[in-house]
């Protein structure tokens, strides 16, 4: 059974009027991944932590081999500081969990 392609059609608003031009800008779907970051987590990642100051993406890495030899660096560096262990709940014996 052969498939019916559906028709396209515009919404109201995109559909060209009698001069060609639509009345009003398409809507972007993309979101930059720092917009998406500090929406749902409140977080600017694009701020340096010591100045600041913008920061902007230079590159990114892809291959798995080199992601790897990276975090395995960033474990032997001296500059990583291990975080502090979580807070220990104080034992109150009104309280049942």
């Amino acid at each position: 059974m052969a498939r019916r392609r559906r028709k396209r059609r515009w919404p109201r608003a995109l559909h060209p009027e009698a001069d060609g031009e639509p009345t009003t800008a398409p809507v972007v779907r993309y979101w930059a991944w720092a917009d998406l970051m500090r929406r749902a987590f409140d977080i600017d990642v694009l701020a340096c932590p010591r100045c600041g100051g913008r920061l902007r993406l230079m590159a990114t890495v892809d291959d798995p081999d080199a992601i790897r030899a990276i975090l395995g660096a960033l474990a032997e560096s001296d500059e990583v500081v291990g975080r502090a262990p979580p807070p220990v709940p104080a034992l109150n014996a009104s309280h049942v969990a």
